[in-house]
This record gives C-alpha cells, structure tokens and sequence, in this order.
C-alpha cells in the first residue's frame, strides 16, 4: 500500500538533466526519485532543479539559473538532542515528527531535492520516512471524504493548540486579498504568523489526485482529539458542534494512520552520497534516530510555486527563518 520511489543507481545527476522527461515522468508516477550514490556538485543540484522547474512551474530563483533563493542545510542537531533527552534516539524511534512542509504559510512548498552530503552512522540510523497524503485520502470512508470537500481549516499554533481553545476564530480572520488568515505564534513564543485559511483536500497540481492536507500532529483534550489545524468554515459559514466534532475524529484517523500503520510508510535508507527528488506537496514526512550530532548532514532545495507573489510572502519568509531556527 506504501507508495514506493522510482530508483537510479551511480546515475549522475548531469546524466538526469539529459533525459528529464523521463525522470519528470518517473516523479508524477512515484511522488519521488532516489539517485543512489550519485555525489552530486551543489552546481548539479541547482541545475537539475532549475531545469525540473522551468518544466514544472517551480519557483527557485528569480530569473537566472545558479543559488536558489531557498537553500538550507540541516543536522537535525537540536531534534536528536531532545530525543536523546527523552531517551528516544534509537534508529527507530521518530526523532523529527511526520509533518507536510509549511500548510499554513500562502505558498507552501511543492518540491524539494535532499543530497546526504555526509553520514558517518549507521545505514539504518537517520532514515527519512514517507507517506503519500493521496492514499491517506483513499483510507477515508466516502462520507468522511464528501464531509472534507465543504470544510475549510486553519493551523492554530506551533506546539500546542489548548491555549487557543476558547478563540473565536471566525472573528479573528484577516484577509490578503481573497485569502483568508489569522496571526498565531511561531515555535519561539515571540513572532506573530499568518497561518492561511486552507482547504483540508486538494487536487494535485500535476496528477489531480485528491491530496490530503491535514498535518498528523495533536493532542487530546477532554479526551477528545483536536489536530494542529481546526475547523473555521464549513460551507462558508460558522461549524456547529457536531461538524467540529466530526473534523476532529477525521484528523484523529489520519494521527492514528501516521503513528501505527506501517503499511503506509516507506524508509529510505541513506548512504551518503545519495540524492532524492521529492514531491513534497504529497509526501508527509519523518526522520528517524540513531545517530549523533555531526554524523548526519543532508542539503536541501526547496521549489515552490511559480508566483510572483512569492517573494515577497510574508508568511513564507518568516517560515524560512524559524526552519533555520529550528534545524
């Protein structure tokens, strides 16, 4: 049932270039691409992305090819240190949890390239996982997948949702434009974000495919479940009770899904050197333990969409800074 990549071994990624129709074919049908043991050159890495992009529709840079305005690397180094903190750094345990990338920023993110430019662990330690939010969407019972089609959501806080249980949403949404968005506080406690009124199920921009875009991160409250996302609108107008009641059982499913059904998921095991092309804008994703700081350290790009609103997207720019915060 887990969606699985398509994979190339020892194919440089100067090699990809020269035949990306069929690795732009191989990613629509997979959700993501592994180059095993490819070393590629940052230069190989932003060109390969640049060229997906033009095709595509991604955003990198503004309009020369060369440093993506998006670049990051990441060590994980804060993430392993709680873990180990809570004795739960094994190769196994979750160490970074199952998360979309930015739901609620106005332009998340569509596409990434991740390169392990080095890894001294173990194979087994440090794995990404990955869930495809498509067969999520096809675990729900059709009258749970017809009740998401009329609902409207809003992520309500970084790292706890129980001090905004008595906010009344619906009078605290702003507009930017046509979009809608309440301010919220980041992961320091200090910086105020707009985090976008959002549909819980898209149509994948490439496929069509029903996309669920509901996080898997919670907690239970009154022994009910409520998601880092809550109901705002159903059919444009204020949720009964009932309505809330019956989002927040859905989004317990999909926490229940991502925590315990192993069907689902599918591991990559690094080897340092390898590269993969991720559709981020479908694959929920997690990074597991076992490792320490320094043994561990992969490259990103991230591609998103192509408007020109973007570079100058507040809740983007202000994303960017607490990820780099955080990693």
């Amino acid at each position: 049932m887990a969606t699985q990549p398509f994979t190339y071994s020892n194919l440089s990624l100067s090699d990809a270039r020269n035949d990306l129709t069929t690795v732009i074919e191989k990613f629509k049908k997979h959700k993501f691409v592994e180059f095993n043991n490819s070393n590629p050159t940052d230069e190989e890495r932003f060109s390969l992305m640049f060229d997906i992009g033009l095709l595509l529709g991604w955003k990198l840079d503004y309009d020369e090819p060369g440093v993506p305005q998006f670049t990051y690397e990441e060590t994980h180094k804060f993430s392993c240190g709680l873990a180990k903190q809570e004795n739960r750094n094994n190769q196994n345990d979750v160490v970074v949890a199952w998360h979309l990338e930015h739901p609620h920023t106005r332009f998340p993110q569509v596409g990434a390239l991740w390169h392990m430019e080095h890894k001294s662990c173990a194979k087994e330690a440090g794995s990404t996982g990955f869930i495809d939010a498509n067969v999520l969407f096809n675990l729900l019972s059709p009258d749970d997948q017809e009740f998401l089609e009329h609902c409207q959501i809003v992520k309500t806080s970084f790292f706890s949702i129980t001090e905004n249980n008595s906010i009344d949403l619906q009078k605290s949404v702003q507009f930017d434009g046509e979009d809608q968005f309440i301010t919220v506080l980041g992961p320091d406690g200090k910086l105020v974000i707009p985090a976008y009124v959002k549909k819980p199920v898209v149509d994948h921009y490439l496929t069509g495919e029903k996309t669920l875009k509901i996080s898997p991160k919670g907690q239970y409250t009154e022994n009910e479940y409520v998601g880092h996302e809550r109901l705002i609108w159903f059919d444009n107008r204020t949720p009964t009770k009932d309505e809330i009641r019956h989002y927040n059982r859905i989004a317990e499913f999909v926490y229940r899904n991502v925590s315990s059904n192993e069907e689902i998921k599918y591991f990559h095991y690094w080897d340092q050197g390898d590269a993969i092309l991720v559709d981020v804008f479908s694959l929920i994703h997690c990074v597991r333990g076992g490792f320490n700081d320094g043994e561990r350290l992969m490259k990103g790009i991230w591609a998103f969409p192509n408007t020109s609103h973007l570079s100058r997207d507040p809740s983007q720019q202000d994303a960017f800074k607490l990820f780099q915060v955080r990693i």
